[in-house]
């Protein structure tokens, strides 16, 4: 198979030789990027320095959909001046990095429109229901004359509110006439605007993103701006390393492999959940046609579909029997601020209660919410939250369902005669499994004894909380979760310990201990980990691989000689100073499905203490993990670029700050992965 690989960066050579090394090209990297940044700013664009100190530059979008909004829409493209370990030599990375959009209104406008209701100004004591306290980031501009035409429209800066007020000493005060407010979350969500929902996943992205940067570098990397960066006319060429294909193997029910979950299903899950039989009852909503409910019951238990491979009922998912009860749902208002309390009323009557305490059953709830997950409301989310510490406070597993989801994709299946619902029962019934303790499919491959950690983060209103998942081997068994505050890191370096005498005890000493990191370590975070092992007195080597939780697009690898442009999964790429660049999708050599989704990318960065034990075979170990337990995330049947180490511990600490009481799941055994 032909492949044509590239990164989305231009060589160049800065004049003097010097500057062109290692050791020279810190310094000319600082001259040269203010001088880009200074070349836009005198040609009247918007441009900014982003928070490590490279250059962004935002053009108006020329989108006709956005034409008539409130706001204007802008592309932003980061150009950053890097040192290529590839080629020895300085290179200009250009990159696409999704969009901007400004207000219409000026600070002044909003000041007015809303002070009779709210009194609000930006620095005034504001109630928190002003949008002005929202504002973080504006955008100053002015006209030189009245006409008010692009022409004379002229752009001071890019920057916090705060900066801006405080830019010059002699005019303390902003006039707010000329400032813009940058659209966040939080002002999407105040005005209840739509989030712009595109699937980036599913999207291709990469043909979308080459021919932004390419339209970008033709049209504003022009003549002028070669004579600060003379930059070469095409993107950088690179070669790749191999994962082996094999890597991708996966065993599925009566030991059938396939490398695909949606396809390999088809023969049934690995292991069943340990469980007699399984009952299923609804929380739903009380405006929810009960006709519907049956309905759903029925697709749930029975079939769903028109061509094969059929959805053939929960049971062929979890492997065990599956049936309703009569009499045991609940209905609420989702409206009723003490829903969650009346639920709870409900579970806990005398009927119930004896049902749950007697049966030999495992009780699986299906919980109906007309809240959607991409709600700007993060408060109208609670109540999901309330159910579910309701729920595991019973030790009842539950699967969330959006209700205007779900009679979408039925009315779309009616109208095009199709059957698409089907794949979300698939994709419910899959995570089911998990809940419920099974395992739906295991990495192929020998089990070696290593002991594997991954630690991912979630952020919520300024405040990151951490999530721990530990493994005590390589083919995705998980044997305990832990949850801390950002600021817990002993206590994360004592449950490490912990791990490791524990895995001393069950066995011998691991082979070798591996940290799967969702950011660059400090440090402070060094230090406590390394104080650990070393109290440990452990002789193993321990590999650090730091693992970017977002897709990495400020760099990114393509395939040219392809036409969607993404590279075969599998392939690599050595940045240097052990950075890598790792393709994870599912597009594989002679593979007979077509390609749905368009993963980029992820970054890694591998670090031993101790690096005689960091040679390439050891990376090609690590590389290869990595890709190998993005193939056990068992939320669903598609296939993720991030590993599950990363993923769940993320989703733990996405969902343990809204607990109200604590140890609520630790009655739970750890093989249940009620997170998901």
């Amino acid at each position: 198979m032909t492949e044509d690989l590239h990164i989305n960066s231009f060589l160049f050579k800065f004049p003097e030789d010097a500057q062109n090394t290692p050791e020279g090209f810190a310094d000319a990297k600082k001259i040269y990027t203010k001088r880009i940044l200074d070349f836009f700013r005198v040609h009247n664009y918007i441009a900014a320095s982003n928070f490590v100190g490279d250059v962004e530059v935002y053009v108006k979008s020329k989108d006709e959909q956005y034409r008539d909004c409130w706001f204007t829409l802008f592309n932003r493209f980061g150009l950053k001046i890097n040192y290529s370990h590839i080629y020895q030599q300085p290179e200009l990375i250009v990159s696409y990095e999704r969009t901007m959009r400004v207000c219409h209104m000026s600070l002044q406008d909003l000041s007015r429109k809303y002070a009779s209701e709210f009194n609000a100004l930006p620095d005034d004591n504001i109630d928190s229901t002003s949008p002005m306290q929202l504002i973080k980031k504006v955008l100053h501009a002015y006209w030189m004359d009245e006409e008010k035409t692009k022409k004379h429209l002229r752009i001071r800066s890019l920057r916090s509110i705060e900066e801006e007020q405080n830019a010059s000493p002699q005019a303390p005060t902003c006039n707010k006439a000329e400032l813009f407010p940058i659209v966040n979350r939080q002002l999407q969500s105040f005005f209840r605007i739509p989030a712009n929902n595109d699937s980036f996943q599913r999207k291709n992205r990469y043909t979308r993103y080459l021919s932004e940067i390419e339209t970008f570098v033709k049209e504003h990397l022009n003549h002028s701006f070669r004579e600060i960066i003379p930059f070469e006319k095409y993107f950088t060429q690179v070669e790749a390393g191999s994962i082996p294909q094999s890597a991708s193997d996966l065993i599925f029910g009566k030991g059938h492999h396939n490398n695909t979950p949606r396809y390999g299903l088809n023969n049934g899950t690995y292991q069943e959940p340990a469980a007699n039989n399984v009952v299923l009852f609804y929380i739903y909503p009380e405006n929810f046609d009960t006709t519907h409910l049956k309905t759903f019951n029925d697709y749930w238990l029975y079939e769903y579909g028109l061509r094969d491979p059929l959805y053939k009922g929960l049971s062929q998912y979890i492997g065990i029997a599956a049936q309703g009860i009569r009499g045991f749902s609940i209905k609420y208002n989702p409206n009723n601020p003490h829903a969650a309390q009346e639920i709870a009323k409900e579970l806990d009557s005398p009927n119930r209660i004896e049902l749950l305490n007697n049966s030999n059953a495992t009780f699986l709830c299906i919980y109906l919410s007309p809240i959607s997950k991409n709600d700007i409301d993060p408060e109208q989310h609670e109540l999901y939250y309330q159910v579910k510490e309701t729920l595991l406070r019973r030790n009842i597993a539950s699967q969330c369902v959006d209700t205007n989801k779900l009679l979408e994709q039925w009315r779309i299946d009616t109208q095009k005669d199709g059957d698409s619902f089907k794949y979300s029962l698939q994709n419910m019934s899959v995570a089911i499994n998990a809940k419920l303790g099974g395992s739906p499919w295991i990495l192929a491959g020998e089990q070696q004894r290593d002991l594997i950690i991954g630690i991912g983060a979630f952020r919520q209103n300024q405040h990151r909380y951490i999530g721990a998942a530990f493994m005590f081997n390589n083919v995705g068994a998980f044997n305990q979760y832990a949850y801390f505050s950002e600021n817990s890191i002993d206590i994360l370096a004592g449950a490490i310990q912990q791990k490791i005498e524990d895995f001393t005890k069950l066995d011998e000493s691991p082979r070798r201990l591996i940290i799967h990191y969702y950011k660059q370590m400090n440090r402070e975070e060094e230090q406590v980990i390394d104080g650990v092992l070393e109290e440990l007195n452990l002789d193993i080597p321990v590999y650090v691989l730091n693992i970017n939780e977002t897709e990495s697009e400020s760099v990114f690898v393509f395939d040219m000689a392809s036409q969607d442009r993404m590279p075969i999964s599998g392939r690599y790429v050595a940045l240097g100073n052990d950075n890598y660049l790792l393709c994870n999708n599912i597009r594989y050599e002679n593979t007979r499905y077509p390609v749905k989704d368009f993963a980029f990318p992820i970054k890694i960065h591998i670090y031993c203490k101790t690096p005689s034990a960091l040679i390439q075979p050891i990376k090609l170990e690590l590389l290869q993990q990595v890709y190998q337990f993005s193939r056990i995330y068992w939320k669903s049947v598609s296939q993720q670029n991030m590993p599950v180490t990363i993923m769940y511990p993320k989703m733990l600490a996405e969902i343990m700050p809204h607990f109200m009481q604590k140890g609520v799941t630790e009655h739970i055994p750890n093989n249940r992965l009620w997170f998901l």
